[in-house]
């Protein structure tokens, strides 16, 4: 029996592309701190790191470990908290803007500014739009 993609399915399934981008860094957070390190040092190899710099790069993953569980709430719970995914969606736009500016202005490596920025900003570009017509169809079935 083949399944037909309707925009609820889709927005799930980029809810679940999502969260497991946002999930992945939390192994930082678990992992022995000299792995942590070896990652780091690809992008900081001359200089001893800074406790602080461990300390941000800890509270980062667990950042983006909740941001995941959140999206994972949402990906349960989609229907029911529309409004809250097509702010998600919002949001990966707006942190797509800020990562490219940001990261070009710092010449941050420009494989991982694309990457990131262009990964953001699909996913959410995708979920606004999917949202809204999903919001549609829910209004149309009202009338």
């Amino acid at each position: 029996m083949k399944t037909k993609m309707t925009p609820i399915r889709a927005l799930r399934l980029i809810l679940m592309v999502m969260a497991v981008a946002w999930l992945t860094p939390i192994i930082v957070a678990f992992i022995p701190w000299n792995l942590s390190e070896e990652i780091l040092r690809e992008y900081i190899p001359s200089k001893p790191l800074a406790p602080i710099l461990k300390y941000w790069f800890v509270m980062a993953s667990l950042l983006s470990g909740f941001v995941g569980g959140v999206l994972v709430y949402l990906l349960y719970n989609t229907l029911e908290k529309l409004r809250m995914v097509l702010f998600v969606g919002f949001f990966h736009i707006l942190l797509a803007l800020i990562l490219l500016i940001r990261g070009l202005l710092w010449k941050v490596s420009l494989v991982i500014v694309l990457w990131d920025s262009s990964f953001c900003f699909i996913v959410g570009a995708i979920a606004v739009v999917l949202s809204l017509i999903q919001m549609r169809l829910i209004e149309d079935s009202c009338d």
